[in-house]
């Protein structure tokens, strides 16, 4: 009957492989160590010149971030808003403000010529003279008449007197209303100006209204213009540092990947010792099995 022997040793590797792998534990453990290995720990990057994996906002950011948060509406919208409101007020008001004035004798005075009483002094001075002149024909009548003619010579100058006056107050009134049409047609002339003036001025206030938009909109226009250029700066440094850190990176990680190299080499080696199983066949094998172990020594011993 075969008898089975273990045997458990320690796993050894071979003589000639013992310096390497012995200087690769040495190598790492030095690598991993911040004291020995400068590169060690990614928090540490730059920290002898400032550096950082990040970029920083550069001055053209900074300008349009500062000048966007100053930028409001253009100064023409304000006066378009003030001569809009101006103009609306006072349209609303115009009718009230007109009948007012039509309603107000004094108001009419203050549109009517102030020559139009000289004018009907003249007219009715003319009517004098018209009546002076006609007192002579009046007693030379009279005279003709006889008996009868101081009697009808009174009634005479009595009528042309009446006539006289109907005629100075027929002056007065025809000047007066002529002169009350007048300013009526003056202040309607001066209430339509008004009007036209408001109406100019909502379409000045629409015109300060386009010029202020586009003002605005020009000025955002160069805000963006200025915050692109920015943003494109931004994105060169930002890919400027960013391929530095991945150099920085790799600078650090290269000696850990040369090591890593070494390190899978050795574990691709045969390492001597561990567990070993020795089955000892009965006094029929003994003989055959004995000569397989001495030619499998050979080959061993060939190898080696």
């Amino acid at each position: 009957m075969a008898d089975t022997t273990t045997t458990v040793t320690n796993p050894t590797v071979p003589t000639q492989l013992q310096p390497y792998a012995q200087s690769l534990l040495t190598n790492v453990s030095n690598l991993t160590d911040p004291n020995q290995n400068p590169y060690a720990g990614m928090s540490e990057y730059g920290a002898a010149t400032g550096q950082t994996a990040f970029e920083s906002l550069n001055p053209a950011q900074m300008q349009a971030a500062s000048e966007a948060q100053q930028m409001g509406p253009a100064s023409q919208m304000g006066q378009a808003s003030d001569l809009a409101a101006n103009a609306g007020i006072g349209s609303l008001g115009a009718g009230a403000a007109y009948n007012a004035s039509a309603t107000n004798p004094g108001a009419m005075q203050s549109w009517m010529s102030p020559y139009m009483q000289n004018v009907v002094d003249q007219q009715k001075q003319g009517a004098v003279r018209d009546y002076g002149r006609q007192l002579p024909g009046m007693g030379s009548n009279a005279a003709h008449a006889g008996g009868l003619g101081g009697t009808r010579n009174a009634l005479v100058q009595a009528e042309a007197q009446r006539n006289l006056g109907n005629r100075l107050g027929d002056i007065q009134a025809t000047g007066l209303q002529n002169a009350w049409s007048d300013a009526n047609k003056n202040m309607q002339f001066g209430a339509n100006l008004g009007m036209q003036g408001y109406g100019q001025a909502n379409q000045a206030a629409g015109t300060l209204g386009n010029i202020g938009t586009s003002t605005f909109g020009q000025g955002l226009q160069a805000n963006q213009n200025l915050q692109g250029v920015g943003k494109d700066l931004f994105n060169i440094g930002q890919n400027q540092k960013s391929a530095t850190f991945a150099d920085w990176q790799a600078m650090q990680n290269d000696p850990l990947a040369k090591q890593g190299i070494m390190s899978s080499v050795l574990k691709n080696i045969p390492i001597s010792g561990g567990t070993v199983t020795n089955t000892t066949p009965g006094s029929s094998t003994a003989a055959d099995i004995a000569g397989l172990l001495g030619g499998v020594g050979s080959l061993w011993s060939a190898f080696k």
